[in-house]
């Protein structure tokens, strides 16, 4: 799916909660809208990354200054397998937790993957 069909879906899908208020929609590059965003703002943030190693962790690194301590920092496409082209999340994820030891690994399940962002 292109990312502009992906948007129309959104739109499509979540259309009552978008005109009520409760969600808002911001299409824009995870690292420049996330390092807008104040510290400690949201409850969690679902990544969907680039898959490569310095795309990724720069993504994680933004997102997780946005993110209240006890919240959750989720994504997918984390594949341990070195051939693999996701293989980029898995070390970025993995780097990360060597970076912020407060952080917890509490999902590996499948390529899903959640951590418990502490500050």
């Amino acid at each position: 799916m292109s990312s502009v069909s992906a948007l129309i879906n959104i739109l499509s899908v979540y259309r009552e909660e978008i005109e009520s208020g409760q969600i808002m929609v911001v299409p824009d590059f995870g690292v420049s809208f996330l390092k807008e965003c104040p510290r400690s703002y949201f409850d969690w943030i679902y990544l969907d990354a680039s898959h490569k190693y310095d795309d990724t962790l720069a993504e994680i690194e933004a997102a997780a200054r946005s993110i209240k301590s006890g919240g959750i920092l989720v994504g997918d496409d984390y594949d341990k397998d070195p051939a693999s082209k996701q293989y980029g999340v898995y070390r970025a994820v993995g780097e990360f937790l060597r970076r912020n030891r407060n952080c917890e690994l509490v999902l590996d399940k499948g390529r899903q993957w959640a951590v418990s962002i502490q500050h």
